[in-house]
C-alpha cells in the first residue's frame, strides 16, 4: 500500500513539474510596445486595440517603476463602457472592480493578496473566459472568478490602469498575448 500512495505522488509532482495543470499558454501574441502610465493626482487610463475574434484570453504584465508605493495599477478587460478591472500595489494589495452604464461596483476592495508582487518585480495579468465565466489569475495563480458577458467578441479589449493615492507614480506595462481558439 505505501509503494502505491509513493508511486501517486511520484507521478503527481511530475504532473505538476511538467505544467499538465497550468492554464493554456497563448498562442497568438499580439504586438504591443511597451507602454508606461504616469499618474500625478488621479486614474489613468488607456484602451489597447481591439481583440481579435476568436480570443479566449489575455495575459499582460505590469510593474510599478518609481514614485508613490501607495499605489495602484492593473488590467481591464471589456470595452470602455463595460469592463472588469484587476489591480495591485507596490505594497501588496490586490482589488477587483466592475464598471457598467457608468456606473462602478467594488467586487473585492483593496486587500493583501500573498501571491502579488511588490515593488518593481513584475506581476502577470491573466484573464480567461469560456461560456461566460472569466477567471483572473495573478501571476498564474486563480485570483477571481464571475460571469462576463457584457461585451460582443468583436468588441472586446484590454485596458491599463493606473491610480496614486498620495504623490505621482510610474507603472509599465508590457508582453500582452492573446490566447485564441
Amino acid at each position: 500500500m505505501f509503494g502505491g500512495v509513493a508511486l501517486v505522488v511520484v507521478f503527481g509532482v511530475i504532473a505538476v513539474l511538467a505544467g499538465v495543470f497550468d492554464p493554456p499558454l497563448p498562442c497568438c501574441p499580439l504586438p504591443t510596445t511597451a507602454l508606461t502610465l504616469a499618474a500625478m493626482t488621479e486614474e489613468q487610463t488607456t484602451w489597447l486595440d481591439p481583440l481579435p475574434n476568436g480570443a479566449t484570453g489575455v495575459r499582460l504584465t505590469a510593474m510599478w517603476r518609481d514614485g508613490e508605493q501607495n499605489a495602484g495599477y492593473g488590467v481591464l478587460l471589456g470595452s470602455p463602457e463595460n469592463y472588469v478591472g484587476v489591480a495591485v500595489s507596490p505594497l501588496g494589495y490586490m482589488t477587483v472592480w466592475q464598471s457598467a452604464e457608468n456606473k462602478t461596483i467594488t467586487l473585492l476592495p483593496w486587500q493583501p493578496w500573498v501571491h502579488v508582487k511588490r515593488a518593481a518585480l513584475p506581476n502577470e495579468f491573466w484573464f480567461d473566459w469560456h461560456n461566460g465565466e472569466l477567471t483572473v489569475r495573478l501571476n498564474r495563480e486563480i485570483a477571481w472568478q464571475m460571469p462576463f458577458t457584457g461585451v460582443a467578441a468583436g468588441e472586446l479589449q484590454s485596458g491599463v490602469w493606473a491610480t496614486t493615492f498620495g504623490e505621482p507614480v510610474t507603472v509599465s506595462f508590457a508582453d500582452q498575448f492573446v490566447t485564441c481558439r
